[in-house]
């Protein structure tokens, strides 16, 4: 069943007399449940794409529909409460509160909400299992390192059980080790939450972990790849893509 459709999105930045083309008459779709990363070589408009699908953006030319809503048709007031109930974000800055504790980070979307107290304390449960925060839940975010700071950013996206969860080059940051545990929980949400990835990522090996990629490459769609269920010969695959397209860094996939 079909979760994202994108129709002949297109964005420019900059003057009127000086207009630079970041996106460019881009159409595709994602299904339920799907798992996609968006690669293309520096400035290729990856994050613009995620921004514009996301809502962050607004494109100039085009249409968003997520879980059949329009969102290139909606008012900001409505992007909003769209946003908080159906929407994740991981970034690879974090944008955590230093001076809170996990605990404080994690529930900090649930409190704008009307919900219980015991609602709130039961998606903690099940936040703290699914990424296996527990122990820190107690500890400030200025004593965390990267991996576990981008643990709890992850763990925050997903506490109000979105539809979709949006992470902009979320490895990116990391260190190898910390980068493998964030992508087999995101795996691990992707198969038993079912909630739909979408990710944009330079980083074949990050990339592998994905369903399909979407290359895009000067603001357009370029080419398509999809998993075999081997993630060597997808993490080949994909380099060997990259090579076609120009640029990409390329981490050991075994």
């Amino acid at each position: 069943m079909e979760i994202i459709k994108i129709t002949q999105i297109s964005k420019k930045f900059g003057s009127f007399l000086n207009p630079i083309k970041a996106l460019n008459d881009i159409s595709f779709s994602i299904n339920k449940g799907e798992f996609v990363g968006i690669m293309g070589p520096s400035g290729a408009g990856k994050t613009t794409l995620l921004n514009v699908i996301s809502s962050a953006v607004k494109p100039d030319l085009g249409m968003v529909t997520i879980n059949d809503q329009v969102l290139t048709s909606m008012k900001e007031n409505q992007l909003a409460k769209f946003r908080k109930q159906n929407l994740g974000f991981i970034f690879q800055d974090f944008n955590l509160l230093e001076a809170l504790t996990v605990e404080e980070n994690l529930i900090l979307p649930l409190t704008f909400s009307k919900m219980k107290k015991a609602q709130i304390e039961q998606r903690l449960k099940h936040v703290n299992e699914v990424l296996g925060l527990t122990a820190l839940n107690k500890r400030k975010i200025s004593e965390l390192s990267g991996g576990q700071k981008q643990l709890v950013a992850c763990g925050r996206a997903i506490i109000n059980s979105p539809e979709v969860l949006f992470a902009d080059e979320p490895t990116g940051s990391l260190d190898s080790k910390s980068a493998t545990q964030l992508l087999n929980y995101l795996e691990k949400i992707n198969q038993q939450e079912k909630t739909s990835i979408l990710m944009a990522t330079h980083d074949a090996f990050t990339a592998s972990y994905c369903n399909r990629i979407i290359f895009i490459k000067d603001g357009s769609f370029f080419a398509e790849l999809n998993a075999n269920g081997n993630r060597q010969d997808f993490f080949e695959k994909i380099i060997n893509m990259q090579k076609t397209i120009g640029g990409g860094e390329f981490f050991n996939a075994k």
